[in-house]
């Protein structure tokens, strides 16, 4: 029998038992090589993207409301807005974000007059907007592309969705005409209900359209009704209005960087001043992965630095013009929108407050001079408005 002593230390996990020179030998760990991560399917990216918690200090939030639904909520009409351009381009950023419902579509002006630039102009490349901006006049930036114009005598119109809706479905061109037709037969409604207005009449239109129009007593054909959104719409019957297509336009001058001096084949024309094709109506878009924003602008009177433009109405009858066309334009467009079966009676609601909010805080950066003259810094936070 051996006589008692200490007992030997025990090895510790994760350790051999000691060597003949007493220090415990380390167990040799087994290579494990990392998991290869794949990439989910693209709607289990988007679900997440949707559903996922915002970080701890985001920049800027993405709205929940923003997310697809497969259940489209009846569409509210938002009022018609006069209100300066920084808050008008605030608001149509938050449509693109959703924050003023899925779908959005509304109609505005500018007050006091004012320029826009598209997204990816110099002001410098703008004579006239970099005048306007050293006389004091405002200037803002876009979300959406085009030409610079000058709101003066004009009614905008922006309307938002989801990038899946059927409005937008295949090529952008293909958007692009659909708006326009619709467009044009709100105008054509517009001008035939004109010429029975009491405080109207047909001395209150263009003189380049009045030939081109008659009272509905003389069994015209009635205007256009808006297409489908996956149709391939048809021309008003009235020649007034059309697309361009390869029509040269009077009102095309080159280096301006105006929008309206600048025509596409989809851009909507009618009868100038001289009576030859000019352009009545631009449009642009801001296409996110997630959403569209569409701009529209309409000439109504004629106006500064575009005289040789398409108009509608002569300047004294402005105001009782304005809110009819308007009226005309949200009862067309708005079938394009909300198709059936989802389709609802247009009815006009307040601004939502975190629309509101939206476009009380974020005006400022819209005619700020770092946003004008397209510092970096001033460019990304526009562009964090994306949806990506």
């Amino acid at each position: 029998m051996t006589p008692a002593g200490p007992r030997p230390a025990r090895a510790p996990s994760g350790a051999f038992p000691p060597s003949r020179g007493g220090a415990p030998q380390r167990r040799r760990a087994h290579f494990r090589p990392p998991r290869r991560r794949t990439a989910a399917p693209p709607h289990r990216r988007t679900a997440a993207r949707c559903t996922a918690a915002p970080p701890a200090t985001p920049r800027l939030p993405i709205p929940a409301a923003a997310c697809l639904s497969t259940h489209p909520a009846p569409m509210p009409l938002l009022p018609h807005l006069d209100a300066p351009a920084g808050y008008q381009m605030a608001l149509d950023e938050a449509c693109l974000l959703g924050l003023a419902g899925e779908l959005c579509l509304r109609t505005y002006t500018f007050a006091p007059s004012a320029w826009s630039l598209g997204f990816f102009q110099d002001l410098a490349d703008v004579p006239a907007a970099n005048a306007a901006l050293s006389a004091g006049y405002p200037v803002v930036r876009r979300a959406t592309g085009g030409g610079a114009i000058h709101h003066q005598r004009e009614l905008t119109f922006s309307l938002s969705a989801p990038a899946a809706h059927p409005l937008f479905a295949g090529p952008i061109s293909a958007s692009y005409e659909r708006i326009h037709h619709a467009v044009a037969a709100a105008i054509h409604a517009a001008l035939l209900e004109a010429l029975t207005h009491p405080a109207l009449g047909p001395q209150s239109l263009a003189p380049a359209l009045r030939p081109h129009l008659r009272p509905p007593a003389a069994n015209l054909p009635a205007p256009a009704t808006a297409p489908s959104p996956r149709s391939s719409p048809t021309p008003p019957p009235d020649p007034l209005l059309t697309l361009r297509r390869t029509t040269p336009l009077a009102s095309d001058q080159p280096a301006t960087g105006l929008c309206f001096h600048d025509s596409s084949p989809l851009d909507l024309i009618a009868p100038g001043p001289t009576g030859a094709p000019a352009k009545l109506v631009g449009s642009a878009q801001r296409r996110t992965r997630s959403r569209i924003l569409h701009h529209g602008s309409i000439k109504l009177a004629p106006a500064d630095h575009e005289p040789a433009v398409a108009t509608l109405i002569q300047a004294p009858h402005l105001p009782t013009f304005l809110p009819l066309l308007a009226h005309h334009l949200t009862q067309t467009l708005h079938p394009l929108l909300s198709p059936p079966p989802n389709s609802h009676p247009p009815t006009t609601a307040p601004i939502p407050p975190a629309a509101t909010h939206w476009a009380t805080t974020r005006a400022p950066l819209f005619t700020s001079p770092a946003l004008l003259s397209r510092s970096p810094s001033a460019l990304q936070s526009l562009r964090q408005a994306d949806l990506r």
